[in-house]
């Protein structure tokens, strides 16, 4: 829940009619684009691979111990650190795959607060003087 007590990840502003009650799969393999899937996917994703890497590790960990006892030692002393750190960035990757989401939304509530904000950024860009240098990046118009 945010602090205005909405969900964080709900329909979009500018729809009409969200479609809530469509399971993840159909809304999936829909052509329409209409409901918000990173909200449904990142946490299934995020324990999935959690699981997929916990279990590659420990698997590595064990093939390695069957072999030597020494061999088990050092390829847990290196896969231990590797897997924590690959579900700490799928974690943030994650939290930022969310945050991008939420961020429409919030572009969107403001574009509805401040209704000619796009004309008056277009006349002060006219108004301003032009660079020389901006003109020599985009291939001087």
């Amino acid at each position: 829940m945010t602090e205005t007590g909405e969900p964080p990840c709900g329909p979009r502003p500018a729809q009409a009619a969200p479609r809530t009650g469509m399971s993840t799969r159909a809304a999936l393999l829909g052509a329409r684009f209409d409901t918000r899937l990173a909200c449904r996917l990142v946490p299934t994703a995020t324990v999935s691979l959690t699981v997929a890497l916990g279990l590659a590790g420990l698997a590595s960990v064990i093939a390695a111990a069957i072999a030597s006892w020494w061999l088990g030692l050092i390829v847990a002393a290196i896969v231990v650190p590797l897997v924590v750190g690959l579900v700490a960035l799928i974690r943030v990757i994650g939290e930022l795959a969310l945050a991008l989401d939420r961020m429409a939304d919030d572009v969107a509530d403001m574009a509805g607060r401040f209704p000619r904000l796009e004309s008056n950024v277009d006349d002060v860009a006219h108004e301003m003087p032009r660079l020389g240098f901006l003109r020599l990046m985009g291939g001087g118009r």
